[in-house]
């Protein structure tokens, strides 16, 4: 699994993380952060973030949570992250900061720097 990645400026992780639990995705983000450059880099994720709070605004809240029982029942430990979850996997794979931009599309744009 993700045993290397070339080096290059920039990682883009579109729908990959949410087929994999936390585990997995925090070695995944390490062998990112090996990939980029410490002063520039970036890993763009592009996956689904999880409203914990039920705001009725999300339009595409029962979709995220259909997909999130999709993940369920197709792999062990696959699942749609909450923004809480998404900060422990991506401060516990090292890096410093990240944002997080909404889109009109059921995922996000989680941008993540070294």
């Amino acid at each position: 699994m993700f045993s290397s990645i070339p080096k290059a400026d920039a990682v883009f992780l579109k729908w990959i993380l949410h087929a994999w639990g936390d585990k997995e995705s925090i070695k995944i983000l390490r062998k990112c952060r090996e990939a980029i450059p410490k002063e520039n880099g970036r890993v763009i994720i592009v996956d689904a973030v999880i409203d914990e709070f039920g705001n009725n605004e999300d339009r595409f809240k029962d979709v995220k949570l259909m997909i999130d029982m999709v993940m369920m029942a197709q792999t062990t430990t696959g699942k749609e992250r909450t923004l809480k979850e998404w900060d422990y996997v991506i401060k516990e794979a090292g890096f410093s900061r990240y944002t997080v931009k909404s889109i009109h599309a059921m995922q996000s744009v989680i941008m993540v720097f070294p």
